[in-house]
């Protein structure tokens, strides 16, 4: 059952992309918007009745094209199913970040969970996990980019966050976001996040 939602939520996240190009100006679609349809969907299917999870969309109004677009789309469903499949185990709530920039000619997205976070020794280079197999398959062959995955110990905001030596350090991927829920927050005064990073570069299109 868990597979066929999973199935389920992929092809519906990359009709919900299909339907944002055809509307879209030259058949670009902004980075958040994509990300606004897969939040909406995955948590139409994948979220658990007893687990409520608070999502955050950053303003990320990079276009990419369809080609791009479709891939980016799997991929965040992908990253985002992982979350709240190994993440959340045992939880009754959670808290999933997504937010982007330009730097140079790439795009560099970050999805932010507060899970339990990543067992010891992890790289994904490793994973067994059939979700980011694929994940790190689209987006280095697809999107011609790279994937990361690491962790963050700071304040909910994530704004200034200590790093592992203790010294304040600001994220500029991971500024202040548009809610996408009403529930207030009762995270703990510190939290971890597991994050999980693509970097790819900007496609021209001749129509640009």
């Amino acid at each position: 059952e868990q597979i066929l939602e999973e199935n389920v939520s992929r092809i519906q996240g990359i009709a919900a992309t299909h339907d944002l190009l055809s509307t879209a100006e030259l058949g670009m679609a902004p980075v958040d918007e994509i990300a606004r349809k897969i939040v909406g969907i995955v948590r139409g299917n994948l979220v658990p009745p007893e687990l409520r999870i608070r999502f955050h969309i950053s303003r990320a109004p990079f276009p990419v094209p369809s080609e791009q677009a479709t891939t980016l789309a799997i991929v965040l469903n992908e990253v985002i199913a992982n979350a709240i499949e190994h993440g959340f185990g045992g939880r009754d709530r959670g808290e999933i970040r997504i937010s982007g920039a330009l730097q140079g000619d790439a795009i560099v997205l970050r999805i932010a969970d507060d899970g339990k976070g990543l067992p010891t020794g992890f790289s994904i280079e490793k994973a067994d996990g059939m979700g980011l197999q694929l994940v790190r398959r689209l987006v280095e062959s697809e999107l011609h980019g790279s994937v990361h995955i690491h962790k963050l110990e700071g304040s909910p905001d994530l704004d200034g966050a200590p790093d592992d030596q203790g010294a304040r350090i600001t994220d500029p991927l991971l500024p202040s976001v548009v809610v996408e829920s009403t529930e207030q927050s009762e995270a703990p005064a510190e939290q971890r996040w597991t994050i999980t990073e693509l970097r790819f570069p900007v496609v021209i299109t001749e129509s640009q």
